[in-house]
């Protein structure tokens, strides 16, 4: 909460800026929450119509000891069957050849560019949009997601996986962001797209072949105790 008596500190709230700050507030009636809530509904095809509803929703809600289920029952009331499919599902074949775990982004490349040469023009403009994507990336970037991705798809079913429960999910996505913000292509992203915006940033190394892969897997080892997440 931002009102502190006595501290100097304004009670206004720190995301809209025209109401006094409070948990109904952030949470139901500030005008950037609700537009947050309502991208989500759309994500999730829920039928969310306004603030007021989400604030009568959360008041209602009466929660277990099960969090997963309560969302389930949340969804559940709120859910409804899309018009139509979801357009990438068309594409499901082609993006499980190509992105299936454990595939390396060498092979993730090699798998787009024959689907680029698909006689379907669907499929090959999904490909080189898909080629494009990733040729925006820093290489390094590209390994450490692709390792990450395949370590969680790894985890799916395996209880004793510290990637199975949250506490282990945080300290790994916190030693990636932690370690990753140090790395010369964080820095270098932020010149090209926030300070010069030349839109050309020159990465370190700068091709997926000469990325070390011991150097991926050395960023998801255990921190220092002192700077460990704690959770």
């Amino acid at each position: 909460m931002n009102s502190a008596p006595g501290k100097g500190i304004q009670p206004s709230c720190v995301l809209c800026g025209m109401a006094e700050e409070s948990i109904d507030h952030i949470f139901t009636d500030s005008s950037y929450t609700s537009t947050v809530w309502r991208a989500m509904a759309v994500r999730i095809h829920c039928t969310i119509r306004s603030h007021l509803e989400i604030k009568q929703m959360m008041l209602e809600w009466k929660s277990s000891d099960d969090p997963h289920l309560d969302v389930q029952a949340v969804l559940a009331t709120h859910s409804e069957q899309p018009e139509s499919e979801a357009q990438l599902k068309l594409f499901l074949p082609q993006i499980m050849s190509s992105f299936g775990a454990c595939k390396s982004v060498m092979e993730i490349v090699e798998n787009l560019k024959k689907h680029q040469q698909s006689t379907d023009t669907a499929v090959a403009e999904w490909a080189s949009d898909a080629l494009a994507g990733l040729g925006k990336g820093a290489p390094f970037s590209l390994c450490l997601t692709e390792k990450h991705f395949s370590q969680v798809a790894s985890a799916y079913g395996e209880r004793e996986n510290h990637l199975s429960n949250l506490n282990g999910v945080m300290k790994a996505e916190y030693r990636i962001a932690l370690r990753s913000s140090l790395r010369h292509d964080f820095i270098e992203g932020v010149r090209a797209v926030l300070v010069d915006k030349d839109q050309n940033p020159k990465w370190n190394p700068a091709r997926v072949e000469d990325v070390n892969m011991a150097e991926v897997c050395a960023v998801f080892e255990p921190l220092h105790p002192d700077v460990e997440l704690d959770v």
